[in-house]
């Protein structure tokens, strides 16, 4: 089995060098110099060449994680980790500081300089520092993604905690074993998710469509979904039936959750456990139900995360 390599690359200070240094297993390789620009502004120190770390998956493969300088003249080293050292990369992370003056700046120059990755792999967003500075949200993200032309899953995160990055990694490996098995403590930060702000950068209005519900069940881990009214009416079904019925079962015992989203302005995602190896994932939006059968391994936050980008787009 190859090893992955990803590349984190984005703006000075955002957390590339401490995410790798967070869940690196080996010694990393860090070339870390004064900053003696405008930059000591953000830290005191700057990558020069790279950083280097790596990571082993659950099935014992290798994940590289390449991280490249953030000012632009060291940019001589993003074509040599990109077109050498991490030719063979399977994806990469942006990283943006939401404590710098101007976030939305930083991610159309990185998008840009770094376009040919993004368009021959995955990519996600990984926004730093929230906690010092919430705005730009991930509404205003999303947007300015949208006028790149630019499809990418967002993430609010803590580049200091080992959770945080892993979950990343997974989110972006998806063919791949889960790195950890256990991510309760994950901070990973997702907006709770407002129609109104879906649909804001969209030309058309949200609808669950034969083309978005065929892309929701090809999804990794979803088994099945169903589709219904708030009359309860099956819209649309790929469950088998007995699952069918224990869905049905609990959506007729529970009136009052629907009555409940229907003055709420959200989306509200719930979990229903199921035995063996199986979980609902139940999302009510305004006026219908999307129920989402998956296996274990695929988290509410997860699935939400790929349902609204499929919505979204």
């Amino acid at each position: 089995m190859r090893d992955k390599k990803i590349i984190f690359f984005g703006a000075v200070g955002a957390g590339k060098t401490t995410a790798i240094n967070t869940i690196s297993e080996g010694k990393c390789i860090n070339t870390e110099a004064n900053a003696s620009d405008s930059t000591s502004i953000q830290k005191k120190t700057t990558t020069v060449a790279m950083d280097y770390g790596y990571v082993t998956s659950s099935t014992n493969q290798r994940i590289h994680c390449y991280g490249t300088p953030g000012q632009e003249r060291f940019q001589f080293m993003w074509e040599i980790i990109t077109s050498n050292l991490a030719s063979d990369y399977s994806g990469e992370i942006l990283f943006l500081d939401n404590n710098r003056k101007y976030p939305q700046h930083d991610l159309h120059f990185y998008t840009k300089k770094f376009r040919h990755l993004i368009d021959d792999k995955p990519l996600i967003i990984a926004v730093t520092k929230s906690d010092i500075k919430p705005n730009p949200s991930i509404s205003e993200y999303r947007g300015w993604l949208h006028e790149l032309g630019i499809q990418a899953p967002i993430y609010f995160i803590d580049a200091r905690k080992k959770e945080d990055i892993l979950f990343l990694l997974e989110e972006l490996l998806p063919d791949q074993a889960q790195v950890i098995n256990e991510m309760n403590s994950v901070s990973v930060i997702e907006d709770e998710l407002n129609l109104d702000e879906v649909i804001q950068y969209s030309e058309h209005k949200v609808e669950f469509s034969d083309k978005v519900l065929n892309k929701i069940s090809h999804l990794e881990g979803v088994v099945g979904i169903a589709l219904i009214t708030s009359e309860g009416k099956l819209g649309h079904s790929t469950l088998d039936t007995e699952f069918l019925i224990e869905l049905l079962e609990f959506l007729t015992s529970s009136p009052s959750t629907l009555e409940d989203q229907n003055k709420s302005d959200h989306v509200l995602s719930i979990e229903l456990a199921l035995e063996e190896n199986y979980h609902f994932v139940i999302n009510f939006f305004d006026d219908v139900v999307l129920a989402t059968l998956c296996t274990k391994h695929l988290t509410i936050a997860a699935l939400k995360q790929q349902i609204e980008n499929i919505i979204q787009w």
